[in-house]
């Protein structure tokens, strides 16, 4: 009976220690924090580096040389810091998407400081790629183009020779050559007065390197 009721003590005693909850476990510290996934990379850090760029498509400021150089040198910094990682690079390919797209569009509008920015970016997220290599090298000949104003207009004696009178602003210098010019013409190297429009209303010019003419509008025509 003895010997019964101590087995049945035992018993009792390990179903008791049996169903005792284990002790929380001490949390670890000092883990790191975990990894950001490719839409923060992509939200937190690399489109803001570069969301300058569309600004000019919302009717923003023009997009100035410094602020392109500038975004260039934070995206270098940024492909360097999350190309070794997954999540980075899929973030890398997220802004890709944005870049090209923002390209396709500049292109179209003519705006072409963007379209030099999206042209470097391309080239960073996608070094040796020569994809938009002639798009880049028309942007920096359009960059370059002189910008053109008309004074005024003669007509040579009672004939039908009409003369244009133009000013040549250089982009990089701001140096303004007076040139006086007949239609068919070639001027300042890289110009050439294609027509006189309608009642010495505008001129339309070539610019030569690119085979791209624009009209611009004569005096009091604005």
């Amino acid at each position: 009976m003895v010997r019964t009721l101590c087995l049945v003590l035992l018993a009792a005693v390990i179903v008791v220690g049996c169903t005792k909850e284990p002790e929380p476990q001490p949390k670890p510290e000092n883990l790191p924090p975990p990894e950001p996934t490719p839409q923060e990379i992509y939200s937190g850090k690399l489109k803001p580096a570069v969301e300058v760029f569309w600004r000019p498509m919302k009717g923003g400021a023009t997009l100035s040389v410094a602020e392109k150089d500038q975004a260039i040198q934070q995206l270098t910094s940024l492909k360097s810091e999350n190309a070794a990682k997954d999540n980075g690079r899929q973030a890398l390919s997220m802004l890709q998407k944005d870049i090209e797209e923002l390209l396709k569009t500049a292109r179209t509008e003519n705006r072409w400081i963007v379209v030099k920015a999206c042209c470097q970016a391309y080239s960073i997220l996608q070094p040796g790629s020569d994809r938009y290599a002639k798009l880049e090298q028309r942007a920096d000949l359009m960059l370059k183009r002189p910008s053109v104003t008309v004074r005024g207009f003669f007509q040579v004696g009672s004939g039908s020779e009409l003369y244009a009178f133009l000013d040549v602003t250089e982009r990089d210098t701001g140096k303004v050559t007076n040139y006086k010019v007949r239609e068919g013409e070639e001027f300042h190297g890289v110009l050439q007065l294609v027509r006189i429009i309608g009642d010495q209303q505008s001129v339309e010019i070539l610019y030569i390197p690119v085979n791209d003419t624009w009209i611009v509008k004569g005096v009091g025509q604005d």
